[in-house]
C-alpha cells in the first residue's frame, strides 16, 4: 500500500517481519508482469520511453519491501531478520537474474542503445540509457546459454554467503563476553567504565564480576586504559580471531566469496574481480589503484617504523625495562601515554565539550549550511523503528524540500558494527514525476549511562562528518 506519512515514508510503526516477504512476494509479480509488457515490443518499435523508462520503474513496488529489510537487517538484526534476509535473496536474485539474462529484454535495450544519436535524447537520458546498456554487459548479456545458468548459480551462492559472513561478524562480535572476577585487573579504567562492566554483568545473571564485551567502546576502553597487559591481550586475541570458531566461522566463507566471484568476473571477460568491480568505480582499473597506492604503501611504511620505534623506546623508558617489547595489544596503551606526556591532559577531556546534539546541530548542520545553503530541521512525525532514530528534513537554500535523512547513531544488539550511510530510497525523476530521497546513517557510537550527557570522542565526531557528506552526496 502506497504510505500517507510525509515524503511516501515506510510505516514503520506499522510494519512487522511478517508482513515483509509477501510484500516482496507482491513485488516480484509486479515485476515480472511489467517485464512481460516490455517484452512483447517488437525491437523496431523500441524507444526510450517504451523500453528503457519501463524498465527503470518496473521494480518499484519491490524496491520498497527490499529496502525496508536491508535497513532493518543492518540496524535491528534478529533471527527473523535474517532468515527472511536468506529466503528474499534467492528471490528477488532469480527475478533480477531473469530479466538482465533476457536475450529478448537484451535485445530491445540494445535497440535503443544503437539508435541513441537519432534518438534526440538529452544528457540525462543518455547518461541513463548508457548505464542501463552497460549493467546488461556487466549482468552477462552476451554470455552463451550455459554461462548464463552457471552465473544465476553464483549469484545466488555469493549473495546467501555474504549474507551469513557479515551476519556472523555481527553476532560473533555482540556475543562475545569475558567475565573478570578480580577487580585489581581493571585497574587503570575509569570508574563509570567498571560500573558499567559490572551492570553488564548483573544484567547477564553473574553478580560481583565484571563482564567486558566487544560493544559500546569496552574493547576500545580496555586496550587504551587498562594497565594489566595480560587483560588487553586477552582481549586483543579474542576481538582479532573472531569468526575463527566452529560456531560463526567465517574463514571458509571468505574463501568460497572470493572464488565464486573470481569465476563469475572471468566468465565475464575480466582478468580478476578487482578489474570487474573497479570499471564502473573512479579508479577504472587496477593499474591505476596500484599507481596511488603503492608510493603512498612505501611512504606510510617508512613513517610507521618511526613512530614505532619512537613508541616502543618510550614504553621501555615508561616501564624501566630494557627487554620490554612492544606488541599490538600495547598499542593503544602507551599511544594514550606518549600524547598524554607531549601534549598534556587536555586532550582526554575534550570529549567533555563534545555534546551529541551540539555537534550535531552547531557543527555538522551548520557547515552543511555554511557550505551549500542546505538545512536540516527534525520532525517527529515520520514513522521509524527504534526510538533512536531521528528524521530531519533537508531544504535547499530556496526552501525547496531535498528529501528526508535517518540518523541512527548508538550502539544497540542487533545492529552491526562500524558507520555507514545507505538509503531507504534513492532520487529519480521522469517527466513531471519528482520522487524525493531518504537516506540513512548508522554509527555504533558509545552510548551514555541512564541520566548522562550524550558525549562523543573525537573520532566519534569525524565519523558523523564523514558519513554525514555521504548523506549529502544522496
Amino acid at each position: 500500500m502506497p504510505s500517507e506519512a510525509p515524503y511516501g515514508a515506510p510505516r514503520f510503526d506499522r510494519i512487522h517481519a511478517a508482513d515483509i516477504m509477501p510484500a516482496i512476494e507482491e513485488g516480484i509479480r509486479a515485476y515480472k508482469a511489467g517485464i512481460a509488457k516490455i517484452r512483447a515490443l517488437d525491437p523496431a518499435e523500441a524507444t526510450f520511453e517504451n523500453v528503457v523508462v519501463p524498465l527503470d520503474r518496473a521494480d518499484s513496488l519491490l524496491d520498497v519491501p527490499r529496502a525496508v529489510l536491508g535497513y532493518l537487517k543492518s540496524n535491528f538484526g534478529g533471527d527473523s531478520i535474517i532468515r527472511i534476509s536468506l529466503e528474499s535473496a534467492q528471490l528477488t536474485g532469480e527475478a533480477y537474474d531473469a530479466v538482465t539474462l533476457d536475450t529478448a529484454i537484451f535485445r530491445l535495450v540494445k535497440a535503443v542503445y544503437d539508435r541513441r544519436d537519432a534518438a534526440g535524447l538529452d544528457s540525462l537520458q543518455l547518461r541513463t540509457l548508457g548505464k542501463v546498456y552497460r549493467s546488461y554487459i556487466r549482468g552477462g548479456a552476451l554470455c552463451t546459454p550455459g554461462q548464463k545458468e552457471r552465473l544465476k548459480e553464483l549469484n545466488r551462492e555469493i549473495s546467501l554467503k555474504r549474507i551469513r559472513h557479515g551476519q556472523n561478524i555481527t553476532q560473533a562480535t555482540q556475543e562475545f563476553v569475558l567475565y573478570v572476577q578480580d577487580s585489581s585487573l581493571l585497574d587503570g579504567l575509569a570508574g563509570t567504565t567498571r560500573q558499567r562492566f559490572a551492570r553488564n554483568a548483573a544484567r547477564q545473571g553473574h553478580q560481583g564480576v565484571w563482564a567486558v564485551g566487544f560493544t559500546n567502546g569496552d574493547y576500545a576502553s580496555v586496550m587504551a586504559s587498562a594497565t594489566n597487559r595480560d587483560l588487553r591481550r586477552r582481549l586483543y586475541e579474542a576481538y582479532t580471531s573472531r569468526c575463527m570458531d566452529r560456531k560463526y566461522d567465517n574463514r571458509q566463507l571468505s574463501v568460497d566469496i572470493v572464488n565464486l566471484r573470481l569465476e563469475r568476473a572471468r566468465m565475464l571477460g575480466y582478468e580478476n574481480y578487482a578489474a570487474y568491480t573497479l570499471e564502473t568505480n573512479m579508479a577504472g582499473t587496477p593499474e591505476k589503484v596500484r599507481e596511488l597506492l603503492l608510493p603512498l604503501k612505501d611512504a606510510a611504511a617508512g613513517k610507521g617504523r618511526a613512530e614505532r620505534a619512537e613508541l616502543e623506546a618510550f614504553a621501555v623508558k615508561y616501564e624501566r625495562d630494557s627487554a620490554f617489547r612492544l606488541e599490538p595489544w600495547d598499542v593503544a596503551f602507551y599511544s594514550g601515554k606518549l600524547r598524554k606526556a607531549k601534549f598534556g591532559s587536555e586532550l582526554g577531556r575534550m570529549r567533555n565539550y563534545l555534546f551529541f546534539d551540539n555537534v550535531l546541530n552547531d557543527g555538522v548542520f551548520y557547515v552543511a549550511n555554511r557550505l551549500f545553503g542546505i538545512t536540516l530541521t527534525q520532525r517527529t512525525d515520520i514513522p521509524v523503528f527504534h526510538p533512536d532514530v531521528l528524521t530531519f528534513e533537508a531544504k535547499d537554500a530556496e526552501g525547496r524540500p531535498l528529501g528526508l535523512l535517518y540518523l541512527d547513531c548508538f550502539v544497540r544488539k542487533g545492529k552491526r558494527g562500524g558507520a555507514w550511510c545507505s538509503r531507504l530510497r534513492g532520487y529519480s525523476c521522469a517527466g513531471e514525476r519528482e520522487v524525493l530521497p531518504l537516506v540513512t546513517i548508522s554509527c555504533n557510537f558509545s552510548r551514555a549511562a541512564e541520566g548522562r550527557p550524550k558525549l562523543l570522542s573525537t573520532s566519534e565526531v569525524k565519523t558523523l562528518f564523514h558519513e554525514f557528506g555521504h548523506a549529502l552526496a544522496g
